[in-house]
């Protein structure tokens, strides 16, 4: 199968390789994205781009496919997960921002098994592709933290100094609802007290703030509801997406405030390189990706008002 002939099989029939940041707005909406990974895809093989990076989505045998196609060079690196980068404009106390950091590093989680209820280490699931086989082997040799993932895909810096911000934001609401709540109200379940108990033993943090950066952890997400706070900055990041994929239907990333109000800005210039790319040598895939865009278009203000309808913020 010819590189063309993987490029038309994909539009016609698309898998779903990307993230999940559209999908609940329709196939079209979550389709748009699998079609920009592909593209990405083909900047990275013909290297008009470094590298590209999928996290873990659980659909990392569609990404493989789609690599092994393509005859794309790629590494699954040794480090579990994508760690949250610490920005400058850090509120929380130092040691409990470290101890945040160490404990999303080291990814663990209580055994769901009741008769022996210890500390498992869960599976990271990163797959990094570049047709640069030195630089492939030197980013799998050490850990992935946003700044990392973001030089690999050579973003702009303003839009990861933004992207890192917002989220590390969301350990910033919970410290404070932590600190501002009643005793009663941040109780500890068994498992979430198993945690502070392990981080107190094994880091040698005090009870406090092993109990503070469990339930920061626990309302995070990393368990099945976030906080509703948590909910609305989400909010926001979906909406970033929405109005990237208007505005830059060639990127993968979220441009920053500034990149989506200046014509000029390195997201602009970016998108257009990209734009480029593909209308000379896969017009079929763009064109795809313009129809695609389309969609994102007209749902974007069903979008807007079910996002600030369920999560109660105005975006």
């Amino acid at each position: 199968m010819t590189e063309k002939d993987v490029v038309k099989k994909f539009i016609d029939s698309p898998l779903h390789i990307s993230d999940d940041v559209l999908s609940g707005y329709g196939d079209k909406a979550k389709h748009y994205r699998d079609l920009v990974c592909l593209l990405h895809l083909l900047l990275v093989k013909h290297e008009e781009k470094k590298g590209f990076v999928f996290a873990s989505n659980g659909r990392l045998d569609n990404t493989l496919k789609i690599c092994m196609r393509l005859k794309l060079l790629w590494e699954k690196p040794e480090f579990l997960g994508l760690l949250p980068v610490i920005p400058k404009s850090r509120k929380m106390d130092e040691k409990m921002a470290d101890v945040l950091v160490k404990i999303i590093h080291e990814n663990y989680r209580v055994s769901e098994d009741p008769t022996n209820p210890q500390f498992v280490q869960q599976e990271g699931s990163f797959i990094v592709c570049s047709m640069d086989k030195p630089f492939l082997q030197k980013i799998i040799s050490d850990e992935m933290n946003q700044k990392k993932f973001a030089k690999i895909e050579e973003y702009p810096k303003c839009c990861v100094d933004a992207f890192i911000e917002r989220e590390w934001d969301d350990f910033e609401i919970l410290v404070t609802l932590y600190d501002q709540q009643e005793i009663e109200d941040r109780d500890l379940e068994i498992n979430d007290k198993k945690f502070a108990e392990y981080m107190v033993r094994s880091l040698g943090v005090s009870a406090e703030i092993a109990t503070k950066v469990s339930w920061v952890i626990k309302n995070h997400g990393y368990y099945p509801q976030p906080h509703p706070l948590i909910g609305r900055n989400n909010a926001r990041l979906v909406w970033s997406y929405v109005q990237t994929s208007e505005k830059y239907p060639f990127l993968i990333h979220s441009a920053c405030k500034n990149c989506l109000c200046n014509e000029n800005s390195l997201s602009a210039k970016m998108n257009g390189r990209f734009s480029r790319f593909c209308k000379n040598r896969y017009p079929e895939l763009h064109e795809s990706i313009i129809v695609a865009t389309k969609s994102i278009v007209s749902v974007a203000p069903s979008i807007k008002s079910k996002l600030e309808a369920f999560h109660g913020v105005q975006l």
